[in-house]
Formats: C-alpha cells, sequence, structure tokens
C-alpha cells in the first residue's frame, strides 16, 4: 500500500520546480528582434564641382558676308572644350565653357574659340544622369578662303546646346558611400554664332563628342 508523501517534502519538490522555472527564463536568449530593410541608397554623382573636357568632331557651316563666292558647302574638323563648374542642385549645374575648332574643306579653312556660361538640367537626377544643357556667351572666329585674298570672320555672341548621358565606371567600388567620382559619356550639341540680322556672319556647327570629367562631391 502506497504512503501519502509528507506534506515537508511535497512543498520541498514544488519550491525546487519553480525555482528551476525561473532560472531557465532568466538564461534564456531574448526573442530576435526582427531585421528592419536595409536601405540601399546609391550616393549622388552629380554633385559638388567638377572639372573635365569635352573633344569632338564637328560638321560645321560659316557664313561672312564680306567673301564673294559660294559658301554653302560644309566644313568637316574637330574641336574641344575645357569645363568647371559647380552642381548647384541634384538637377542644376552651372559652370564656364571655353572651347574651340577647326575646320576645313577643300576651299576654306575656319578657326573660332569662345567662352560660354552653361547650365545644365537633370529632369531624373536620382535615375538617369541624362542632362539638358544650355549655354550662351562670345567668341570670334576667323575664315580663310583660297579662292579670294579676302578673310572673312564671325564674332560677337555665342550660344550652344546640347543633350548629354553620363556613366561613373567604377564609382561603386571606389566610392561606394561617396559622392561624385569620374564621369564619362557622349554629347550631342550644337554650337554657334547667330546672325545679328539680315546677311550678317553666322556660324553652325553639329558635334558629337565624348565629355570626360570628375566631380568631387560634397
Amino acid at each position: 500500500m502506497l504512503r501519502p508523501m509528507p506534506l515537508s517534502r511535497a512543498l520541498g519538490l514544488a519550491i525546487a520546480s519553480v525555482t528551476l522555472l525561473a532560472a531557465s527564463h532568466v538564461h534564456a536568449a531574448p526573442p530576435a528582434e526582427p531585421e528592419s530593410p536595409k536601405l540601399d541608397r546609391k550616393p549622388p554623382r552629380i554633385s559638388g564641382t567638377y572639372l573635365g573636357m569635352a573633344i569632338w568632331p564637328a560638321l560645321t557651316w560659316v557664313y561672312s558676308p564680306n567673301l564673294e563666292v559660294d559658301q554653302r558647302a560644309p566644313l568637316g574638323g574637330g574641336g574641344g572644350a575645357l569645363r568647371l563648374g559647380q552642381a548647384v542642385f541634384p538637377w542644376l549645374t552651372i559652370g564656364l565653357d571655353a572651347g574651340g575648332a577647326f575646320v576645313w574643306n577643300r576651299d576654306r579653312f575656319f578657326m573660332k574659340g569662345g567662352l560660354l556660361v552653361d547650365f545644365g538640367f537633370y529632369p531624373m537626377p536620382k535615375k538617369y544622369p541624362l542632362s539638358i544643357h544650355a549655354g550662351f556667351g562670345f567668341g570670334a572666329g576667323l575664315v580663310l578662303d583660297d579662292r579670294v585674298e579676302t578673310k572673312g570672320g564671325v564674332g560677337g555672341p555665342r550660344f550652344s546646346g546640347a543633350l548629354r548621358y553620363e556613366f561613373f565606371p567604377g564609382a561603386g567600388f571606389r566610392r561606394p558611400r561617396k559622392p561624385g567620382g569620374w564621369a564619362l559619356g557622349p554629347e550631342l550639341a550644337w554650337r554657334g554664332f547667330t546672325p545679328a540680322g539680315r546677311d550678317k556672319p553666322m556660324s553652325n556647327a553639329i558635334v558629337l563628342g565624348i565629355w570626360f570629367g570628375y566631380y568631387w562631391g560634397k
């Protein structure tokens, strides 16, 4: 016949069970907190001061009214520009463009140069580094024609318009958390001297070139 367990022993076993249970809760690892999603924010590449240059082949039409010869034939050649500026906002850059070109054909030679203030607009700066550029300034050009001894030329106000797309090779590895970096990309542009009136000197150039430069970031 089974004897009933003494009250003191039963009470001791109960206290020991409660103590072990409490100890297990104390030493148990705290519940894991849900992981917050990592924010993959890429730093802006169009940022800070920039310095670079563009080089291009060009197709040019130039007219100087003092040269009494047929001037309708285009001239081919090339040129370039040195650029220094600042990314004022993620969608706007302002800079200086100092450039020139040499173009020619069978009868004519034309060299020109000038200084422009360039404004760059980035419609979608966070997604695509595509920019629309407009510039204005001044410059001058000299026209030589083998068919006449007279020299011609253009000069005065100068304007430009361009489309540019920029790539930043290796920026994600070299400076993953820093803005700016080396830039490289194609550029399609018009650069010209617009006529001040009827039968006035003028020049129009279509260029397709490459821009490369460096943004310091900020």
